[in-house]
């Protein structure tokens, strides 16, 4: 959304996208009681519920916008990932924590994915690289031979706007994003070779000089990190020194199957 005006269309891509919840639990905010999103709720014969003033803790979905908010830092911290794609790190930490096991009594020992849907996820996509990671990918141009296929890049996470889960979304040298499964990973030995060691510093000294002065300070604000973090932050990637990989906790392994509805609770 790009504002909070947006909610009913928000609303209607989410029911839409998946499913219809016997509950919505909100609080009392304007968009969430006007009359485009009451017209909805009873198009559907959704069941709304209101929380108590200053107790967010009654709704389940804030502890889910928490994590998600939290795991989207660590990410864009450990990578040094710029604070303008900080919408593509939050996509991926929110498929992260919908795939993955919480030790919460509600899930009945199920991940999020599947107590909604009622099937296993697949977490190939989300694990076959870490975010912001530097790989290789592949562009068809005809006519292009002998120069080399293969490109250096950023991995973006999964793209969702094509039909194949591993689609993915990549960063390239000039700051753009494209999808593609032709997607490698750029391992130590391809790092001791002096040609794609020349390749790698320059596309970070590409991607450092597209990176806005005082991005990082947005990230501050957004995601309530101490001013000196920030500042930090800041210089780090107006060197350009990114970091080439980073330990993400992986996912316990999915249950089995469930087919017992359950009410999707937002906000």
């Amino acid at each position: 959304m790009r504002g909070k005006s947006e909610a009913p269309a928000a609303l209607r891509l989410f029911l839409d996208s998946v499913g219809l919840p016997e509950i919505i639990c909100i609080d009392n905010s304007k968009e969430q009681t006007s009359a485009a999103w009451d017209a909805i709720c009873r198009e559907f014969g959704i069941k709304v519920r209101l929380t108590e003033a200053y107790k967010e803790w009654q709704n389940y979905a804030e502890n889910a916008v928490m994590l998600a908010k939290f795991l989207t830092f660590r990410i864009m911290e450990a990578m040094n990932v710029p604070v303008f794609l900080y919408d593509h790190a939050l996509e991926y930490a929110a498929q992260f924590s919908n795939k993955s096991y919480h030790p919460t009594y509600r899930l009945e020992g199920r991940t999020p994915y599947e107590m909604v849907h009622g099937n296993t996820p697949d977490i190939s996509a989300i694990m076959e690289f870490t975010f912001y990671e530097l790989v290789f990918y592949i562009i068809n141009v005809p006519g292009n031979f002998p120069l080399p296929k293969r490109r250096i890049g950023r991995w973006l996470g999964p793209s969702k706007q094509i039909s194949s889960d591993l689609v993915y979304k990549i960063r390239t040298k000039s700051g753009n994003v494209l999808t593609t499964s032709a997607v490698f990973p750029v391992t130590a030995v391809d790092r001791d070779l002096p040609g794609i060691r020349e390749k790698i510093a320059d596309f970070n000294q590409q991607i450092a000089g597209i990176i806005p002065a005082g991005s990082m300070n947005t990230l501050a604000q957004n995601f309530g990190l101490e001013s000196s973090t920030a500042k930090a932050h800041v210089q780090t990637l107006e060197e350009g020194k990114h970091c080439a990989r980073s330990s993400v906790p992986v996912p316990a392994q999915a249950s089995q199957p469930h087919s017992r509805k359950v009410a999707s609770v937002v906000n």
